[in-house]
């Protein structure tokens, strides 16, 4: 009995997925391409490309490269 409640998700645990069309609004705002992103943000370019794709989803690591690079909050990243 124990065992299967550590192994089963709480009913109050909701997920946060990262809204990948956010950062591309606001990359594009900025005038930025994903490559001048990338740089800017210490990231690999193909990381920005999936983010965008929502194929992934950044660490908390890359979230805040993001958050300062594009200037908003992760709040507003995640949609």
């Amino acid at each position: 009995m124990f065992l299967s409640i550590i192994l089963t998700q709480p009913t109050w645990f909701t997920e946060v997925y990262m809204d990948g069309k956010m950062i591309a609004e606001k990359r594009k705002e900025k005038g930025l391409t994903q490559k001048e992103l990338a740089e800017k943000a210490g990231l690999p370019l193909r990381s920005i490309i999936n983010y965008e794709n929502e194929i992934r989803e950044p660490n908390a690591k890359a979230l805040v490269a993001l958050e300062l690079a594009l200037g908003v909050s992760g709040a507003y990243l995640l949609g």
